[in-house]
């Protein structure tokens, strides 16, 4: 592989044959240390350096045809992968889990969670609220009381519980999480 020094000699690049990194790319290893992507430098090669994600086109890491290489952004790396739209609002994502919208505001290097949301435009709305908030007075959202149910993953269902003076009281487990708060609410302790 010739190139040009700082002088205008042409040299040849000595490397080493190309191994597979953790992640199954195949990385090659030059003489004077630096270590490269093969893909980056196929893609460098023919269509000069970018910041762009380089793709596998038919998924195979190995592959670094030309034909089977192409620049593309990271949001469509990730739509490209996982086959699906991520999601529209910042600082939001869908919870499988509970079938709600999270929305986490990321601030002083950590994540603080907002809450769980029926619908991303309300998690996207609350996280906007969260951040003027840091933002204008430096607030971080505050703990959330537990609301007295939590969500089986296991049983597939959301389990209510309460805590009266140090003791705990399973109130039941429930299909929806608005059966579940009514039956907190509404628990009284035998006496």
């Amino acid at each position: 592989m010739p190139y040009f020094d700082k002088a205008g000699n042409e040299r040849r690049l000595r490397y080493r044959t190309p191994r597979p990194n953790a992640y199954g790319y195949l990385r090659v290893t030059f003489f004077s240390g630096k270590s490269e992507s093969v893909h980056r430098l196929v893609m460098a090669a023919f269509f000069g350096e970018s910041e762009m994600t380089v793709d596998h086109i038919n998924g195979i890491k190995t592959d670094n045809r030309l034909s089977n290489l192409r620049y593309m952004s990271r949001r469509e790396n990730i739509c490209d992968h996982w086959g699906k739209e991520p999601p529209r609002h910042k600082g939001t994502h869908y919870r499988k889990d509970c079938k709600k919208w999270c929305a986490i505001l990321s601030a002083n290097g950590k994540a603080h969670k907002i809450g769980n949301f029926c619908s991303e435009i309300e998690a996207a709305k609350a996280y906007e609220e969260a951040r003027h908030r840091f933002e204008v007075y430096g607030e971080l959202p505050k703990k959330r009381e537990p609301k007295g149910f939590y969500y089986d993953r296991r049983s597939g269902k959301f389990v209510s519980e309460k805590i009266i003076s140090g003791k705990k009281y399973w109130i039941g487990s429930f299909d929806s999480p608005d059966q579940a708060a009514k039956a907190y609410r509404e628990f009284k302790p035998c006496s």
